[in-house]
């Protein structure tokens, strides 16, 4: 398996990407004005239009979007831990909305004490 893909637990035989995808989806980049949630809603969207079935595929095609600081995270999460497209959704807005909302950043530091 491709070092890129670590984290996510995939089939020996990958299905195909969609053609030319690159140009079709948006890149999330940490610092971006969005939401988490706004962004997977709109990967969401995308797959369900181009009626992308093979979870394998949606999985690379969602992480495939990551960007500086947040494609960094993602290579650093442990080989072998994301085993569906949802839990590599509960993964990335659990992180990131909590990177981007200064309230969450507080709540986040008061559990530690």
């Amino acid at each position: 398996m491709v070092v890129r893909y670590a984290p996510l637990i995939l089939p020996q035989n990958l299905d195909v990407m969609p053609v030319d995808y690159q140009s079709k989806i948006p890149l999330f980049y940490a610092s971006q004005g969005i939401t988490t949630q706004h962004h997977v809603d709109w990967m969401s969207d995308f797959i369900d239009i181009h009626e992308i079935d093979a979870e394998n595929v949606t999985m690379r095609l969602f992480m495939q979007n990551f960007e500086g600081e947040v494609r960094k995270w993602f290579r650093e999460l442990p080989a072998g831990t994301i085993n569906s497209l949802v839990a590599l959704h509960i993964k990335f807005i659990d992180h990131w909305e909590v990177m981007k909302n200064p309230l969450k950043i507080l709540s986040k530091y008061e559990n530690i004490r």
